[in-house]
């Protein structure tokens, strides 16, 4: 997400960049900030299974087994068919994906 802002100036300030890095900066916080309502209103709107299996994942950065009973009991997550109902819920908000049979939060901002 990171890219889409500084896209922009590289193209057209590409022999500048090295004198404004703080432009850069600026930019960027300026994306994180303008951003912040969306993640802000997407974590909202989560149930509370659905937000603990979001943080969980998030902590580990890659999940092969939600279902485990050592994730569960490490993040102190709800029964195993609530956690495969949040998990298909957060798959298709495209909150998570599966790579390679491993879980992965989709945009690392959530893992702040």
């Amino acid at each position: 997400m990171i890219q889409f802002p500084l896209k922009g100036l590289t193209e057209q300030e590409t022999p500048q960049i090295i004198e404004r890095p703080f432009q850069i900066l600026g930019k960027c916080h300026f994306y994180y900030l303008e951003q912040e309502v969306a993640f802000e209103n997407y974590y909202t709107s989560l149930t509370a299974n659905q937000s603990a299996l979001l943080r969980a994942t998030a902590k580990e950065q890659c999940v092969k087994t939600p279902m485990a009973c050592s994730f569960i009991m490490k993040y102190r997550l709800p029964a195993l068919s609530s956690i495969k109902t949040a998990l298909k819920a957060l798959v298709e908000r495209q909150l998570v994906y599966q790579y390679q049979g491993h879980y992965i939060v989709y945009d690392r901002f959530f893992g702040i």
